[in-house]
């Protein structure tokens, strides 16, 4: 009997009428409420101090930490599936989730532009070349080097630049500042580290022999997790076109694209889908050039320099798929 009124009358009754009227019953029950925690109070220390004895007497100590839950990532991510599940959580949010979840798996060299990619100004550059430079390729912040990118000597703001060509002065070095060079293999976070210590939005990829491999910024930290997001209303990394087709940039990871097509797309020497058409190909890449890798044929849609800009997807069901249609 007590059980049932207990359950009926204790949690069934009371959360259905709270369920139905919040408001009005938050505002009904908060009174007595705050008296019985009153006059409770001395009892609820009392109760807690003796069961707090009695399992320090047994070798458990409630003190150190045991009201605190901690997780681990695989847990949490259980708890992103389930809230997607339940509705709690829109697909947009778990996207971001996950990306954080991997973030400390990413290194420097999974989120930088690449070298082929990167504009700078050189040390001696005249008001002339520097105006030509902004107009051709506009960036926030320009890698400032010597002779070639293997020689950076540190990174400049656009608004510098652009006080240069009103004022038709050359680049000097004091306007230049000292950016971070991190080892393509430093983890992410370290990176971010790295910049945020030293006061500077910008860091130098090393490759193995010492030359540029790339560069970073925020940005490029915030569209690894966030995703592109292009002011301008071009297409983004990765999108469908009207006929079914996906189309993807060159510069998505592998792991990307098999999150994308729900199979899992890995190769041991390349992470992006340019390098890995590059590496099959074995020579620079044409438009309509077409090859297959592990059931998923690619076809070179726009190229650019030696790699590629854009590429259509072409994939065969995932293994077992088939079976399970049958």
């Amino acid at each position: 009997m007590l059980t049932y009124l207990h359950i009926v009358i204790g949690e069934m009754v009371p959360k259905s009428l709270a369920l139905q009227h919040a408001e009005s019953t938050a505002l009904r029950v908060t009174p007595p409420m705050l008296f019985m925690q009153r006059v409770l109070f001395p009892l609820v220390v009392g109760l807690n101090a003796t069961g707090n004895t009695l399992l320090r007497i047994i070798g458990i100590d409630r003190s150190q930490g045991s009201h605190e839950r901690y997780y681990s990532p695989e847990e949490l991510e259980f708890v992103v599936e389930e809230s997607l599940q339940g509705g709690m959580l829109n697909r947009g949010a778990e996207r971001v989730l996950r990306e954080l979840f991997d973030l400390g798996a990413l290194t420097a060299e999974n989120v930088m532009v690449p070298r082929v990619q990167v504009d700078g100004v050189r040390l001696d550059a005249s008001h002339e070349e520097i105006a030509a430079l902004l107009r051709a390729t506009p960036h926030t912040r320009y890698p400032v080097y010597r002779e070639d990118l293997d020689d950076i000597v540190g990174v400049v703001h656009v608004r510098d630049l652009a006080a240069l060509v009103i004022s038709q002065t050359p680049l000097r070095g004091r306007m230049v500042h000292v950016a971070p060079f991190v080892p393509s293999s430093t983890p992410l976070g370290s990176v971010v580290k790295r910049m945020r210590d030293q006061l500077v939005q910008f860091a130098v990829v090393l490759d193995e022999h010492g030359g540029t491999a790339g560069i970073i910024t925020p940005d490029d930290v915030s569209t690894e997790i966030l995703g592109r997001v292009d002011e301008s209303g071009s297409r983004s990394d990765l999108f469908e076109d009207a006929g079914g087709r996906l189309h993807v940039a060159g510069t998505v990871r592998l792991d990307e694209l098999g999150e994308r097509l729900l199979r899992s797309v890995d190769h041991e020497d390349v992470e992006t889908v340019s390098g890995l058409v590059l590496a099959l190909l074995e020579r620079p890449p044409r438009v309509g050039d077409v090859v297959t890798f592990e059931g998923i044929s690619l076809r070179v849609a726009r190229v650019d320099g030696r790699g590629v800009a854009e590429a259509i997807v072409i994939a065969s069901p995932p293994p077992g798929e088939d079976e399970e249609a049958q």
